[in-house]
């Protein structure tokens, strides 16, 4: 809570320092001043309430009464901050004016006069805070400055090695001839069951034991409906989950899924699998319908390891529908390995199985654990200096009692102390060991700034094992006021830091998605628990509950701030009947939507969400939603909007303008909506507008230029009746990635294309540049000049000119030109472009050579498509390179597919060049859809770095003196049908050595 009071102490002093009618409007019995000073006051105290509320209970008490109290003053000073922001607005004053009447700001202007209402509020809540002031007395805090304790992470923590001897256990018990279906790993929680079990799945001692391996997530109750689901999605490879080879992963999310024949389908013509997040083509309704479409995956003679990770109860009805296929023998040599807490789930008259159970490490191994994290690094990474430390820390382990979380946790935590003997004494001596395994988490969770600890227990509202994106994280964070700009850094660079700090202390864990870029995060079981411990009864979630379920007992609902909701459709028949005590509610976090297709046109947002007028972060995304109610704009505090994936949503009311607070509006392929709304402009707030699939929009908004502190533009479409594209000059905070789309319209001139100054973008890291138009049918009124202008000449000459306009910042990573019409694709500025790793040219019609990209020092992945005139690729492709340098140094990745007149590729006179290397990092080549192409470069094919191959070429037949091609060395796709992947090639099964995500 010091974080808010903080916060609430520093806005009231901006506000009596420049506006001193609000004094008189606070008078009273409690000035403005008092308020601050008891806010300031509390702030010094609240670091030890929170420490001292584990051993009294009325401390605790009192905290939950002050966060109530700052929550409410919250809503009252943040509808005051709205009210002269609608009244500036109102009244036309300037942008800049504007824009300091936004929260948190440092002056406001014109003199306002306090509503009535919200005077009301304030007086209210300022007379609790008096009454707690006074009851803190008795309490004798001891005062301690909270400051953000900020640590290197410039190295991040490597995970121990597991200890014991459990992992060979299981694999023994795994490939025991016995009739043993089931095993079952036991433990406490934190004594490394899930690292054990992870060990045995991704190791090499099983893997000619089973053919497929699935894991799935289930954390807590085992139900059939919830496991159906959890793996239907492990084994559809939905963007949900993760594969790698024959392993695929579950992790507990709240995604949807293709059917088990289309995924299969894919698979076998190469597909990546289902891309769509919120489709449900099939639905399981039984176990027997479950393992009929696990053997339609895996095949009838294949065996699978299924791992149930984090079980802790279940019925016996379930279960044995579980179990019944493998005693049955209608999946004979497939085996189940559960992770659980609760070995009494063995007593559900199972046959067949047996347990492993896990005991505490040894104090030795638990040493290990700990001084291999403790002492990373320090001193230079030698001993010399921790003889004195080791005695002390033998002894810190010792507390541990063999569980090793506890070990790797407190070894974190003292890695980033100094190596200081009395540091390490007050450790050992911590009253927190009372806790038992949560005791090293408590030591790390108060060296935290009070806004970080908000940023850890706010990532522990979701369900336990569920996956989120970094930047959607960092963006909820700053929905609740825990980022505020600091010392020239901004809220998302915070945001950043608070991340890193937190990974790096084992709070949360980072991994990027398989064949992405994307970062995710989640959290460890145990850290999980210990969140939710910390939270008490601020947060609640649930998956096939009703509202009453999810949020516990009736007398607890008004102290619930963060409601996270896995199944949309259960909640929305039953949240009206607690929508009196859910009114505080400041977040609803909704993670899956309908599962049937029924309703074509979607649904409509009950009417009862709009008295959630607390809320601060709103996420309806894949549930279906068909409109929005102009009544949104009574959310008034809302700062994050996410509506992504509703894919039958057509339009946003011109009352969501209203919501000046709004900073993240996400609409990605929200496919329907045509046009966003025309006051745009009036969000001066924003900061990001993820509006990546919303393939509909056919015009930007009139007024965006007027959003300065845009972030996140994924999409800008020219074109329209909205703002032309030379106002992306004004947009000079776009970062990451930006598409630009209709730069084929004929109105498009070189004067706009430099307008938008992309290379003032300094922040811009990929582009794709789209040279489309709109049908013909489409442009009223101009058939007759738009014939005149698709005469060639006119249109080559204006499709290069704007592409050589729009030069991009030199820092550019990524860059995609799709549709280009000119003959010639080859700007003054690509060459100059240095730090471009992958590069992508499509559908550009008209030209008939390649650009120079073997001068591109970094280049990593490249892919050419439907380059219709290409007809011979020769040394203008491999660029004008000295003797000492090789073309394509960096290249590791080559694609072309559907160049229908292509007939050679050459590499000219370094043919027979035995020390020029090109390509020489080459591992991934992938031709396709060539019809006429009958060469490639011989010293192509004797690159040495070359792995993997994917030809399906029919005239692809010889090499020099007519010889076919020989690639002993390439691992060729069995795709690949013709000669070249059938002579002399080692050909493998593996999907994972295809070139289709290339």
């Amino acid at each position: 809570m010091a974080y808010l009071a903080s916060e609430l102490a520093e806005l009231l002093r901006s506000i009596v320092l420049h506006q001193k009618e609000l004094q008189v409007t606070l008078s009273s019995a409690k000035p403005a001043e008092e308020l601050i000073e008891n806010l300031l006051d509390i702030k010094l105290e609240l670091a030890d309430a929170e420490k001292k509320q584990w051993q009294e209970a009325r401390i605790k008490n009192w905290l939950q009464e002050l966060k109530e109290v700052c929550y409410g003053l919250d809503d009252a000073v943040d509808e005051w901050s709205v009210a002269v922001l609608t009244a500036e607005s109102k009244g036309a004053k300037s942008k800049s004016m504007v824009r300091a009447a936004s929260r948190y700001s440092s002056c406001l202007p014109g003199g306002k006069h306090l509503r009535p209402d919200i005077y009301d509020k304030i007086k209210h809540w300022n007379a609790k805070l008096g009454n707690l002031v006074h009851k803190k007395v008795g309490f004798n805090f001891n005062f301690e400055k909270n400051i953000d304790n900020i640590i290197d992470c410039s190295v991040i923590l490597h995970k121990p090695t597991v200890r014991g001897t459990y992992p060979e256990k299981v694999v023994e018990k795994l490939q025991s001839s016995l009739d043993h279906d089931v095993i079952l790993l036991v433990g406490d929680g934190g004594i490394g069951k899930t690292t054990v079990a992870q060990s045995v799945f991704y190791g090499q001692n099983i893997s000619g034991d089973f053919d497929t391996r699935i894991w799935v997530s289930v954390s807590q109750r085992f139900d059939e409906a919830g496991f159906s689901r959890k793996m239907h999605v492990s084994l559809s490879g939905s963007s949900g989950g993760q594969q790698d080879g024959h392993h695929h992963v579950m992790e507990n999310k709240e995604d949807s899924f293709k059917g088990i024949k289309e995924r299969t389908d894919s698979s076998s013509s190469g597909g990546g699998g289902g891309q769509d997040d919120h489709h449900h083509d099939h639905v399981v309704e039984n176990k027997e319908d479950l393992f009929k479409c696990i053997k339609e995956w895996t095949g009838e003679s294949k065996r699978f390891l299924l791992v149930l990770d984090d079980v802790w109860e279940v019925d016996e009805v379930t279960w044995k529908s579980l179990v019944g296929p493998l005693q049955s023998g209608l999946l004979s040599g497939s085996k189940i390995l559960v992770t659980t807490r609760n070995q009494d789930i063995a007593n559900h008259r199972m046959e067949r199985y047996d347990t492993v159970l896990m005991e505490e490490l040894s104090d030795e191994d638990c040493w290990l654990i700990f001084s291999e994290i403790a002492f990373e690094e320090k001193n230079g990474g030698g001993d010399k200096g921790h003889e004195k430390l080791e005695k002390i820390g033998r002894d810190i382990v010792n507390m541990c009692k063999g569980v090793p979380f506890a070990a790797k946790a407190v070894g974190s935590f003292l890695r980033n102390k100094k190596p200081d003997e009395e540091e390490w004494q007050a450790v050992l001596y911590s009253p927190f060991w009372e806790h038992g395994v949560f005791a090293p988490l408590l030591m790390s969770y108060y060296e935290l700034s009070a806004k970080m600890r908000q940023c850890f227990l706010y990532s522990a509202v979701f369900s336990k094992f569920y996956e989120w994106e970094k930047d959607e994280l960092i963006s909820l964070w700053m929905a609740q006021g825990y980022l505020r700009a600091s010392e020239g850094i901004e809220m998302e660079g915070i945001g950043e830091r608070y991340f890193n700090n937190l990974k790096a202390r084992s709070f949360i864990e980072e991994f990027k998605e398989k064949e992405g870029t994307t970062i995710k995060c989640r959290m460890d079981g145990l850290v999980h628990d210990f969140g939710q411990l910390c939270l008490s009864n601020e947060s609640a979630y649930g998956e096939k509950m009703n509202s009453k379920a999810i949020l516990g007992r009736e007398d607890s609902h008004a102290g619930v701030k963060h409601l996270w909701v896995g199944d949309f459709d259960l909640l929305k028949k039953d949240l009206s009947d607690s929508l009196i005590s859910l009114r505080t509610l400041r977040s609803l976090i909704v993670t899956r939507g309908t599962t049937t297709s029924d309703n074509n046109e979607g649904i409509d947002l009950p009417q009862a969400f709009l008295m959630l007028t607390s809320l601060r972060a709103l996420r309806l995304s894949g549930i279906n939603l068909g409109s929005v109610p102009p009544e949104i704009w009574l959310l008034v505090h809302l700062r994050y909007l996410n509506l992504s994936h509703n894919k039958n949503l057509k339009q946003l009311p011109e009352e969501i303008c209203y919501l000046y607070n709004l900073h993240t509006l996400d609409i990605t392929s929200c496919c329907l909506i045509k046009a966003l709304p025309d006051a745009m402009g009036k969000l001066i707030n924003l900061r990001h507008l993820r509006n990546s699939g919303a393939t509909g929009l056919g015009q930007m908004p009139k007024g965006i230029a007027s959003l300065n502190s845009l972030r996140t533009l994924n999409l800008f479409v020219v074109g329209g009746k909205g703002d032309d594209l030379g106002c992306l000059r004004f947009l000079t905070e776009l970062r990451n990635g930006l598409e630009i789309k209709g730069l084929g319209e004929y109105s498009i001139t070189e004067v706009q294309a430099k307008e938008a100054q992309l290379k003032n973008k300094r922040l811009l890291k990929a582009l794709v540049l789209r040279f489309d138009r709109k049908n013909e049918e489409e442009e009223e009124g101009n058939s007759t000049k738009n014939k005149e202008k698709e005469e060639e000449g006119t249109v080559l000459r204006s499709d290069y000119q704007v592409l050589q306009s729009l030069e991009p910042p030199p820092g550019l990573e990524s860059l995609e030109i799709h549709e280009y019409e000119g003959s010639f694709l080859a700007p003054a500025w690509l060459m100059s472009m240095s730090n471009l790793g992958k590069v992508t040219l499509s559908f550009c019609k008209n030209c008939w050579k390649l650009p120079m990209l073997g001068r591109l020092p970094n280049l990593v992945h490249l892919a050419v498509e439907k380059m219709q005139r290409v007809e011979r690729v020769g040394t203008e492709f491999l660029g004008k390179y000295p003797i000492s340098k090789s073309p394509f140094p960096k290249l590791q990745s080559i694609k072309f597919s559907d160049m229908d007149n292509w007939e050679e590729w050459s590499f000219g006179i370094l043919e027979g060049n035995t020390e020029e290397l090109v390509m020489p990092s080459l591992q991934n080549l992938h031709i396709e859809g060539c019809p006429k192409l009958r060469k490639l470069p011989n010293k192509l094919l004797r690159n040495n770095s070359l792995k993997r191959s994917f030809l399906r070429c029919p005239k692809l037949k010889t090499g020099q003196n007519g010889q076919e091609y020989r690639l002993s060395h390439i691992h060729t796709d069995p795709r690949s049908i013709n000669p070249i992947a059938s002579r002399g090639a080692s050909v493998s099964s593996n999907p994972s050595l295809s070139m289709e995500n290339l």
